[in-house]
């Protein structure tokens, strides 16, 4: 979720864990703790998919696909769950911009 978690996240991670933030919802700014990412030899990795030509989005959706989906689907790997939002806040909604249409559903 961008600058706002990063605290949050670094804290959370095991020694030589990797901290992957793809896009920039949770803001573009934030402070960072240079002895806690030392200490625990993290990796901070950052990247978004906005500027990827089509055919590098398409081969991460194939991995998806082909990958994580199987495993999850299987049971050898479980989703990490960090909040239920109640039924009254549910919803869909489609999020446009000028080249981009997303369609979303939370619960």
């Amino acid at each position: 979720m961008g600058a706002s978690h990063l605290a949050e996240n670094l804290q959370a991670l095991n020694p030589d864990g990797r901290l992957v933030n793809i896009g920039l919802m949770g803001g573009l700014k934030a402070e960072l703790d240079f002895g806690r990412l030392l200490m625990k030899r993290i990796s901070l990795i950052g990247s978004t998919l906005r500027p990827q030509p089509l055919a590098v989005k398409a081969e991460l959706a194939a991995a998806l696909r082909d990958l994580i989906l199987p495993a999850l689907l299987e049971g050898r790997r479980a989703p990490w769950w960090t909040a239920a939002i109640p039924g009254p806040r549910c919803g869909t909604r489609t999020l446009t911009s000028r080249t981009t249409a997303i369609w979303a559903r939370w619960c």
